[in-house]
């Protein structure tokens, strides 16, 4: 799936004059700091644009080193600052709150991204973890919000106009949080029933019936509180793919625990009652075997010689069914935030 980042919805302002850190004026000494938020802004934003617009990994983590290093190297300069007027309230406020900043992108969102690898083995901790995730983008938007009200605070005691900004770069990030939540509110429905997907080969491969049993249970739940949860979601903008894309692995996970899964339980079934059947008739004395004794055991053998037949067919579909389902969702995924998510 595609990553889930902490998107910061930073409040980018202007202001009308600024003189390269001009310290010794309140206009500069904000403007220096509103400066820095912008330069982080950026960074941000090639960091979401990477995410979005490539395949490559290496790529997106490169750009959130970037992202990183821009907040730390913002941080010490800030620091450095005098204070202004004897007051240091601002510089010490945008300080903790690029530190903070650091520590949710390389500590807590770190061990948040830590929990995907076991997100990924069962729909409750995949809950979970989204939760988290939406969780610490609103935490960051909070201290986002008190750093805010530190710069309008400022600015007005000083009697500076801000003007807040309506640029592309804090539309672009608004729109792409926004998109991401969407996203991850069809995906949960999506995965609840992919996971059951994922272990239904390892469970015939072991021949556990039970174990098919559950996993066939949990696909029919999958779909059915599925199609509630999605019924209540709308189109994206007027974009209905990614929800039809859910649709139609919802109706796959129906296909697979109605129809494909009772046959594979039907070849076990056929296999168990020719073994109790085989073990009955080699029991019987030879000169004792009636022609029922015998029609029975034959019906047995034929029965089961039908079910292999109807095994490997429907494991053959199978296979294609979970193939094709994983490939149309990231398709579809991939269009989605593509077309989405501003480049």
């Amino acid at each position: 799936m595609k990553k889930i980042l902490l998107i910061t919805l930073i409040v980018i302002l202007g202001i009308t004059t600024v003189k390269s850190q001009d310290f010794t004026s309140a206009t500069g000494y904000l403007g220096f700091i509103i400066e820095k938020q912008k330069i982080i802004a950026e960074n941000m934003w090639a960091y979401v644009k990477a995410n979005a617009h490539t395949n490559s990994e290496k790529k997106v983590e490169r750009k959130k080193s970037d992202l990183i290093a821009t907040i730390d190297r913002a941080g010490s300069e800030i620091r450095l600052m005098p204070a202004f007027q004897g007051e240091v309230t601002l510089r010490d406020s945008m300080v903790k709150y690029l530190e903070t900043s650091k520590k949710m992108l390389n500590g807590e969102f770190a061990e948040i991204e830590l929990l995907e690898a076991n997100a990924n083995t069962s729909y409750e901790l995949m809950k979970i973890y989204l939760q988290k995730v939406s969780d610490a983008n609103e935490k960051y938007a909070i201290k986002n919000e008190m750093i805010s009200d530190q710069i309008n605070k400022f600015a007005e005691e000083h009697n500076i106009e801000l003007i807040k900004s309506s640029s592309e770069l804090t539309a672009n990030l608004k729109i792409s949080n926004i998109v991401y939540k969407y996203y991850n509110s069809i995906y949960l429905i999506y995965f609840r029933g992919y996971i059951e997907d994922s272990f239904i080969i390892d469970a015939i491969n072991s021949g556990d019936t039970t174990a098919i049993k559950q996993r066939m249970d949990s696909l029919i739940i999958a779909y059915k509180y599925g199609e509630v949860d999605l019924k209540a979601i709308a189109g994206y903008n007027g974009d209905y793919s990614l929800k039809f894309a859910c649709q139609k692995a919802l109706s796959h996970y129906q296909k697979v625990a109605t129809i494909l899964l009772p046959k594979i339980l039907d070849y076990y079934k056929a296999e168990n009652e020719l073994n109790a059947e085989k073990k009955r008739f080699e029991a019987i004395p030879e000169k004792k075997r009636t022609q029922q004794d015998v029609d029975a055991y034959n019906f047995a053998i034929t029965k089961y010689n039908n079910s292999i037949k109807i095994y490997n067919e429907t494991i053959k579909t199978l296979n294609t069914e979970i193939q094709n389902n994983s490939e149309q969702w990231n398709n579809a995924v991939d269009k989605f935030i593509d077309k989405n998510i501003p480049k």
